[in-house]
């Protein structure tokens, strides 16, 4: 028999609190608040993810900021390769078509 619990989300205020307590380096409460709503706390948890010490703490000096370089950085390059991986594709099917 299969047991499903219920998963709740973190309300984006209590993903502030905790980020802060933790030694998130935060400019502005409003640009985070934003970032939150356009992307969402568990997309970004794997970007601050490498920051995380033993004690579940972030390392000195992370900030907002970078954290939100190297999301930036890694949608760019999906796009990238995505972008790629398509013309490979059309390329491939114009390739069987020629064949067939």
């Amino acid at each position: 028999m299969l047991i499903f619990t219920r998963f709740f989300s973190l309300s984006i205020c209590r993903v502030f609190q905790q980020k802060l307590s933790r030694g998130l380096l935060i400019e502005d409460r409003a640009e985070l608040i934003s970032k939150l709503r356009a992307v969402s706390y568990y997309r970004l948890r794997a970007y601050w993810y490498p920051f995380r010490q033993a004690d579940d703490t972030l390392e000195k000096g992370t900030s907002l900021e970078i954290i939100w370089h190297r999301y930036r950085f890694d949608r760019y390059l999906r796009l990238l390769i995505m972008d790629a991986i398509e013309h490979v594709e059309v390329a491939n099917g114009i390739l069987l078509q020629d064949k067939a």
